[in-house]
C-alpha cells in the first residue's frame, strides 16, 4: 500500500462513511504497520474519553471547562513504563519510527521521560482535533433538517420525543428535528417513500407491506419492545378470557392491526371466533362504551382514557394485551428508508442516538416530560399523559430491553413479527434482516431501570 496517496484516499473514504479504523500490514517502503482512522467517528473519539456518546463527551468536556481543564494524574507505577534506549540504539528506534533529527546529545532518562509527557499531550491534542474535526460542541455546519412522522395524533405516547426537542438533545445532536402528526403505520411508511418524512414511527406489519411492494426501510431501533396490541372490554360484559370472545361483536378497522392477528391469536386461545364490526377509528371507543360492540381491538395507550370514562358510568375496561397472551411480537419502531441508511449512515446514528438519549431522560423524569410535552399541546390532559407515558415505558422497559439496551432487536423475535404480518396477509415471508438492523444502536447500549 503507497503511504503517498493511496492510504490517505482510501483513509478519507472511510472517515466519509464512519467506517472502521484500518491497519495497513504492508506499507511501501516501511517495515511497520500503519493504523489510521482510529478516532474516524464520534462515537471512537468518545470512547477514548471514556464516554459512551459524544453527548456524553459533551457534557464532559464542559464540565471540564468549567473545573480549568484535566489535572495530571501522578502514580509510583503505571502500566506503560519508559523504555531507555543508549548510544546508537536511540537513533535506530527513533528512524524506524519515522522521526528525523539527532540525538546524540541527549541524555538518556530525562530526556526520554520528558519525550514521552510530550507524547502524551500531543495523543491530547489529536484527540481535540479530531474533536474540532467532527464538530462535537459546535458543529460548524447547519444542523440536518429532520421530518419525523408520528404513528398518529400526538398524546402522551410522544411524550418522549417532544421533550427531546424540548431539552435540546436533537439539537446537539446536530438535527433540526420537525415532529408531525401520522395516520397509522402504513401511511407514515407512505410517507416515507414519497420523501415527505425521513424517519417515521411504524411496526414490522407495515414494513412487511411497504417492502414487498419495493419502498425498502428497516427499523433502526425498537420504540415498543412489546407489542401494544390490545383487546378491551368491559368488566359489566362479563368477559374475563379472550376464548369467552367467541361469538361477541369485535370492533376494529377493516384491516386493523389486531383483527389481523386474530387468527394467530385465537388458535392460541380455543380457536374462537368473533363478529368483526367494522369501525373508524373514532368511533372504537364510544362505540365500546355504549356497548354497541362487546369489545375492540386497540392499542394499550389509549386504555387510560377508555378506563377513566368507564369508571365515570359505574364500569371499568378489561384488557387482553397480546403480549400477555403468548404473541411475543414488536410494536413501533424508527424507521428509515434503505437509501438513507446507505447515504447519510451518519445521520441516522446521531437520530437514533437522540431519541434514545429523550427516552432515557423521560423514563428517569416522568413528571417533567409531560410537562415539556404539555408545553407543546397545552389542552391535552396532564392526567392521561402521564397515565398514558407509564403505559409506554412498561412497553419499552421490559426484560429484553433493561438487559440487552432500549432500541436492541433480537432476530428471532423480529422473523416472527414478519412471519405473522406475512401469514395474515396470506404472502410469502421476508427474512428479518430486510426489516431491521441494529447497526445504529450506540456501543455499549442505552440502559435504563424499569
Amino acid at each position: 500500500m503507497d503511504p503517498d496517496q493511496e492510504i490517505g484516499a482510501i483513509c478519507h473514504k472511510a472517515s466519509l462513511e464512519d467506517g472502521p479504523a484500518l491497519l495497513f500490514e504492508r506499507v511501501k517502503g516501511s517495515d511497520l504497520p500503519h493504523l489510521t482512522n482510529v478516532y474516524g467517528t464520534r462515537r471512537r473519539i468518545a470512547r477514548a474519553f471514556g464516554c459512551d456518546d459524544y453527548l456524553e463527551l459533551a457534557e464532559l468536556w464542559s464540565d471540564l471547562i468549567s473545573r480549568g481543564g484535566i489535572p495530571p494524574t501522578v502514580v509510583s507505577d503505571a502500566p506503560c513504563q519508559e523504555v531507555v534506549l543508549e548510544g546508537n540504539k536511540q537513533r535506530e528506534e527513533l528512524q524506524r519510527g519515522g522521526i528525523e533529527g539527532s540525538v546524540d546529545d541527549i541524555h538518556p532518562k530525562e530526556k526520554r521521560r520528558e519525550t514521552m509527557t510530550a507524547i502524551r499531550f500531543k495523543t491530547i491534542g489529536l484527540i481535540l482535533v479530531a474533536i474540532s474535526m467532527f464538530g462535537f460542541l459546535a458543529p460548524a455546519q447547519s444542523a440536518d433538517k429532520v421530518e419525523f412522522g408520528l404513528d398518529w395524533i400526538p398524546y402522551g405516547a410522544h411524550a418522549p420525543y417532544f421533550a427531546g426537542k424540548n431539552k435540546g438533545f436533537y439539537k446537539e445532536a446536530g438535527i433540526d428535528i420537525n415532529i408531525t402528526r401520522g395516520y397509522g403505520s402504513r401511511n407514515a411508511l407512505k410517507a416515507l417513500a414519497t420523501k415527505k418524512s425521513d424517519f417515521v414511527l411504524a411496526d414490522p406489519f407495515a414494513i412487511y407491506a411497504n417492502n414487498r411492494v419495493g419502498n425498502k426501510a428497516k427499523s433502526v431501533a425498537i420504540v415498543y419492545e412489546a407489542s401494544p396490541l390490545t383487546i378491551v372490554t368491559l368488566k359489566s360484559s362479563g368477559i374475563k378470557h379472550p376464548r369467552e370472545l367467541d361469538g361477541k361483536r369485535l370492533g376494529d378497522t377493516a384491516k386493523g392491526a389486531v383483527i389481523s392477528l386474530l387468527p394467530a391469536f385465537s388458535r392460541l386461545h380455543g380457536n374462537f371466533k368473533v363478529n368483526h364490526i367494522v369501525l373508524a377509528p373514532a368511533l372504537k371507543n364510544p362505540s365500546l362504551l355504549g356497548k354497541k360492540v362487546d369489545a375492540i381491538g386497540t392499542y394499550q395507550t389509549t386504555v387510560p382514557v377508555i378506563r377513566a370514562r368507564a369508571r365515570k358510568k359505574g364500569d371499568d375496561a378489561v384488557t387482553f394485551n397480546i403480549s400477555d397472551y403468548g404473541l411475543d411480537i414488536y410494536g413501533l419502531g424508527i424507521v428509515t428508508s434503505d437509501a438513507t441508511i446507505k447515504t447519510k449512515p451518519g445521520l441516522v446514528k446521531r437520530l437514533v442516538a437522540a431519541h434514545l438519549r429523550s427516552v432515557k431522560w423521560a423514563a428517569e423524569n416522568r413528571k417533567e416530560t409531560v410537562t415539556l410535552y404539555l408545553k407543546s399541546y397545552p389542552t391535552q390532559s396532564r392526567t392521561a399523559s402521564s397515565s398514558t407515558l407509564d403505559v409506554v415505558m412498561r412497553l419499552m422497559l421490559t426484560k429484553a430491553a433493561v438487559k440487552y439496551g432500549i432500541g436492541y432487536m433480537h432476530k428471532d423475535k423480529m422473523q416472527r413479527s414478519v412471519d405473522l404480518a406475512a401469514k395474515a396477509m396470506g404472502k410469502n415471508t421476508l427474512p428479518a434482516e430486510d426489516v431491521y438492523t441494529n447497526d445504529f444502536l450506540p456501543t455499549p447500549g442505552v440502559f435504563v431501570k424499569p
